[in-house]
Protein backbone atom coordinates (compact mmCIF):
# COMPACT_ATOMS: atom_id res chain seq x y z
CA UNK A 1 0.00 0.00 0.00
CA UNK A 2 2.85 2.40 0.87
CA UNK A 3 6.59 2.27 0.30
CA UNK A 4 7.45 2.70 3.98
CA UNK A 5 7.99 -0.44 6.05
CA UNK A 6 7.29 1.07 9.48
CA UNK A 7 3.63 0.01 9.14
CA UNK A 8 2.66 -3.41 7.78
CA UNK A 9 -0.14 -3.83 5.26
CA UNK A 10 -2.00 -5.94 7.83
CA UNK A 11 -2.00 -3.02 10.30
CA UNK A 12 -2.98 -0.57 7.55
CA UNK A 13 -5.93 -2.75 6.57
CA UNK A 14 -6.94 -3.15 10.22
CA UNK A 15 -7.01 0.62 10.78
CA UNK A 16 -8.84 1.26 7.50
CA UNK A 17 -11.43 -1.51 7.76
CA UNK A 18 -12.30 -0.80 11.38
CA UNK A 19 -12.89 2.85 10.53
CA UNK A 20 -15.09 2.02 7.54
CA UNK A 21 -17.16 -0.55 9.46
CA UNK A 22 -17.96 2.09 12.07
CA UNK A 23 -18.76 4.68 9.39
CA UNK A 24 -21.17 2.16 7.86
CA UNK A 25 -22.92 1.61 11.21
CA UNK A 26 -23.26 5.38 11.68
CA UNK A 27 -24.38 6.08 8.10
CA UNK A 28 -27.11 3.45 8.23
CA UNK A 29 -28.61 4.60 11.54
CA UNK A 30 -27.55 1.69 13.73
CA UNK A 31 -26.31 3.86 16.62
CA UNK A 32 -27.99 5.47 19.61
CA UNK A 33 -26.66 8.42 21.56
CA UNK A 34 -25.58 8.61 25.19
CA UNK A 35 -28.87 9.93 26.53
CA UNK A 36 -31.44 7.36 25.54
CA UNK A 37 -32.90 5.17 22.87
CA UNK A 38 -32.91 7.93 20.25
CA UNK A 39 -31.11 6.59 17.21
CA UNK A 40 -28.54 8.88 15.68
CA UNK A 41 -29.77 9.93 12.24
CA UNK A 42 -28.61 8.32 9.02
CA UNK A 43 -25.97 10.04 6.89
CA UNK A 44 -26.59 10.90 3.25
CA UNK A 45 -22.99 11.78 2.35
CA UNK A 46 -20.67 9.46 4.32
CA UNK A 47 -17.56 8.70 2.27
CA UNK A 48 -15.67 5.43 2.45
CA UNK A 49 -12.18 6.19 3.73
CA UNK A 50 -9.13 5.44 1.58
CA UNK A 51 -5.56 4.99 2.78
CA UNK A 52 -3.17 7.90 2.29
CA UNK A 53 0.58 7.30 2.50
CA UNK A 54 1.39 10.98 3.20
CA UNK A 55 -0.96 10.96 6.21
CA UNK A 56 0.61 7.69 7.36
CA UNK A 57 4.03 9.38 7.16
CA UNK A 58 2.73 12.28 9.28
CA UNK A 59 1.54 9.75 11.88
CA UNK A 60 4.90 7.92 11.84
CA UNK A 61 6.83 11.17 12.19
CA UNK A 62 4.71 12.24 15.15
CA UNK A 63 5.04 8.85 16.88
CA UNK A 64 8.82 9.11 16.44
CA UNK A 65 8.77 12.15 18.76
CA UNK A 66 7.38 9.89 21.54
CA UNK A 67 4.45 12.21 22.25
CA UNK A 68 2.38 12.09 25.43
CA UNK A 69 -0.74 13.56 23.83
CA UNK A 70 -2.33 14.55 20.55
CA UNK A 71 -0.69 17.12 18.30
CA UNK A 72 -2.02 20.67 18.77
CA UNK A 73 -3.26 21.86 15.38
CA UNK A 74 -2.05 25.30 14.39
CA UNK A 75 -4.83 25.92 11.85
CA UNK A 76 -7.78 24.29 10.08
CA UNK A 77 -5.60 23.38 7.09
CA UNK A 78 -3.73 20.76 9.10
CA UNK A 79 -4.87 17.16 9.23
CA UNK A 80 -7.14 16.00 12.03
CA UNK A 81 -5.79 13.45 14.47
CA UNK A 82 -6.69 10.74 16.95
CA UNK A 83 -4.09 9.67 19.52
CA UNK A 84 -3.71 6.65 21.82
CA UNK A 85 -0.94 5.71 24.25
CA UNK A 86 -0.97 2.71 26.58
CA UNK A 87 1.50 0.30 28.23
CA UNK A 88 2.72 -2.51 25.97
CA UNK A 89 2.18 -4.95 28.84
CA UNK A 90 -1.59 -4.60 28.28
CA UNK A 91 -1.46 -6.00 24.73
CA UNK A 92 0.16 -9.17 23.35
CA UNK A 93 0.77 -7.61 19.91
CA UNK A 94 0.49 -4.28 18.05
CA UNK A 95 -2.78 -5.39 16.40
CA UNK A 96 -4.33 -5.72 19.88
CA UNK A 97 -3.31 -2.15 20.72
CA UNK A 98 -4.77 -0.96 17.39
CA UNK A 99 -8.06 -2.66 18.24
CA UNK A 100 -8.11 -0.97 21.66
CA UNK A 101 -7.27 2.45 20.18
CA UNK A 102 -10.12 2.24 17.65
CA UNK A 103 -12.53 1.07 20.36
CA UNK A 104 -11.51 3.90 22.72
CA UNK A 105 -11.86 6.57 20.04
CA UNK A 106 -15.29 5.37 18.91
CA UNK A 107 -17.00 4.32 22.15
CA UNK A 108 -17.17 7.85 23.54
CA UNK A 109 -20.36 8.46 21.55
CA UNK A 110 -22.11 6.32 24.20
CA UNK A 111 -20.77 8.36 27.12
CA UNK A 112 -20.87 12.00 26.05
CA UNK A 113 -23.15 14.38 24.22
CA UNK A 114 -22.68 13.89 20.48
CA UNK A 115 -23.65 16.17 17.59
CA UNK A 116 -27.08 14.51 18.01
CA UNK A 117 -30.10 14.46 15.75
CA UNK A 118 -28.94 17.36 13.58
CA UNK A 119 -25.31 16.10 13.47
CA UNK A 120 -24.02 19.62 14.18
CA UNK A 121 -20.52 19.88 15.66
CA UNK A 122 -20.59 22.55 18.36
CA UNK A 123 -17.89 24.36 20.34
CA UNK A 124 -18.70 22.12 23.33
CA UNK A 125 -17.56 19.11 21.30
CA UNK A 126 -14.17 20.50 20.27
CA UNK A 127 -12.13 19.68 23.36
CA UNK A 128 -14.36 16.93 24.69
CA UNK A 129 -13.67 13.20 24.40
CA UNK A 130 -16.42 12.92 21.77
CA UNK A 131 -14.10 14.67 19.29
CA UNK A 132 -12.32 11.34 18.63
CA UNK A 133 -15.63 9.78 17.54
CA UNK A 134 -16.59 12.72 15.32
CA UNK A 135 -13.14 12.65 13.73
CA UNK A 136 -13.68 9.00 12.77
CA UNK A 137 -17.21 9.65 11.53
CA UNK A 138 -16.73 13.01 9.77
CA UNK A 139 -18.55 12.36 6.50
CA UNK A 140 -16.37 14.32 4.10
CA UNK A 141 -13.10 12.90 5.40
CA UNK A 142 -11.95 10.79 2.49
CA UNK A 143 -8.38 9.89 3.43
CA UNK A 144 -6.80 8.22 6.43
CA UNK A 145 -3.24 7.37 7.42
CA UNK A 146 -2.29 5.73 10.71
CA UNK A 147 0.66 4.15 12.44
CA UNK A 148 1.53 2.38 15.65
CA UNK A 149 4.91 2.45 17.32
CA UNK A 150 6.74 1.93 20.57
CA UNK A 151 7.80 4.74 22.90
CA UNK A 152 9.63 3.42 25.93
CA UNK A 153 7.34 0.75 27.36
CA UNK A 154 4.20 2.07 25.63
CA UNK A 155 2.41 1.59 22.35
CA UNK A 156 1.47 4.84 20.63
CA UNK A 157 -1.15 4.83 17.88
CA UNK A 158 -1.92 7.87 15.75
CA UNK A 159 -4.41 8.32 12.93
CA UNK A 160 -4.37 11.38 10.72
CA UNK A 161 -7.38 12.44 8.65
CA UNK A 162 -7.45 14.59 5.52
CA UNK A 163 -7.76 18.33 5.71
CA UNK A 164 -11.43 18.61 4.73
CA UNK A 165 -12.53 20.53 7.84
CA UNK A 166 -12.81 17.66 10.33
CA UNK A 167 -14.32 18.74 13.65
CA UNK A 168 -15.15 22.27 12.52
CA UNK A 169 -17.38 24.22 14.91
CA UNK A 170 -20.92 24.91 13.61
CA UNK A 171 -20.41 22.54 10.71
CA UNK A 172 -22.29 19.23 10.41
CA UNK A 173 -20.46 15.99 11.10
CA UNK A 174 -22.52 14.67 8.19
CA UNK A 175 -25.64 15.60 6.22
CA UNK A 176 -28.70 13.95 7.70
CA UNK A 177 -30.71 11.96 5.15
CA UNK A 178 -31.17 8.57 3.55
CA UNK A 179 -27.85 6.72 3.21
CA UNK A 180 -26.06 7.62 -0.04
CA UNK A 181 -28.79 10.07 -1.09
CA UNK A 182 -26.28 12.94 -1.27
CA UNK A 183 -23.04 11.26 -2.34
CA UNK A 184 -20.50 13.92 -3.36
CA UNK A 185 -19.91 14.50 -7.07
CA UNK A 186 -17.75 11.80 -8.62
CA UNK A 187 -18.74 9.16 -6.06
CA UNK A 188 -21.46 6.53 -5.99
CA UNK A 189 -23.09 4.36 -3.36
CA UNK A 190 -21.54 1.09 -2.24
CA UNK A 191 -24.52 -1.24 -2.20
CA UNK A 192 -25.42 -2.42 1.30
CA UNK A 193 -22.85 -0.21 3.06
CA UNK A 194 -24.43 3.22 3.00
CA UNK A 195 -21.04 4.68 2.08
CA UNK A 196 -20.10 6.71 -0.99
CA UNK A 197 -17.00 5.73 -2.96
Amino acid sequence: MCATTEVSDAIRIQFLDTHNVRRNVLATGQMTDAYGPMALPTASNMLKLRWDCALEKEAIDYINTCPMSTYAKKNDQESGENFFRSPMSSYPAPRDAVKKAITEWWKVYRMYSTPGTNAMFLSAHLNSPVASYTMMGWAINQYLGCAIGICGTDYVAVCRYNRMRPNTINYPQYTVGAPCSACPAGTSCISGMGLCN
